[in-house]
C-alpha cells in the first residue's frame, strides 16, 4: 500500500482511519491532497471528509466492477465552501453529509427503509474525527 501523503493534516486518528479503509482510500486521499489541498482542508474542518472519501471509494469500486468507462470517476474531492452574501451565509457545495439524527419519510417507514437506515448509520458511525 502506498504511504499516506501529508498524514499530519488528518491528525493521528484521522490518518489511521483512512489507512484502515484500505489502499483505495489512501490512493484517493493522496490524489485529493496533492491536487486540491484547500478542499481537503475544508472537508476536514467541516468533519465530512471521511463520509465523502467513503462515497468516492464506493463510486470507484462500482465503476471498476463494470470496468466499461473509468473516465466517469471524478479525480477531485467534493466542494464544501461557505459563501457570504449580504450578511447571509450560503453553502456552495456538492459534498455528502452523514445522515442526520432524524430523517423524515412520507408515510410510515417500510421494513426495508428501516434496515437501510440502520445499516447506513452503523457504517457512518466510524467517521468520528
Amino acid at each position: 500500500m502506498e504511504e499516506l501523503v501529508r498524514r499530519e493534516i488528518y491528525g493521528p486518528q484521522g490518518a489511521q482511519q483512512i489507512e484502515d479503509m484500505g489502499s483505495i482510500a489512501v490512493s484517493i486521499a493522496n490524489r485529493w491532497q496533492q491536487g486540491w489541498p484547500e478542499r481537503v482542508k475544508s472537508l476536514i474542518e467541516a468533519r465530512i471528509y471521511l463520509v465523502n472519501l467513503d462515497a468516492q471509494i464506493e463510486r470507484e469500486l462500482e465503476a471498476s466492477a463494470g470496468a466499461v468507462d473509468l473516465q466517469i470517476l471524478t479525480q477531485e474531492p467534493p466542494i464544501w465552501q461557505p459563501t457570504k452574501q449580504s450578511d447571509v451565509t450560503f453553502l456552495d457545495d456538492n459534498a455528502i453529509w452523514p445522515l442526520p439524527l432524524f430523517v423524515t419519510y412520507q408515510g410510515p417507514r417500510t421494513e426495508e427503509q428501516m434496515v437501510i437506515e440502520t445499516a447506513m448509520r452503523r457504517h457512518q458511525a466510524a467517521f468520528t474525527w
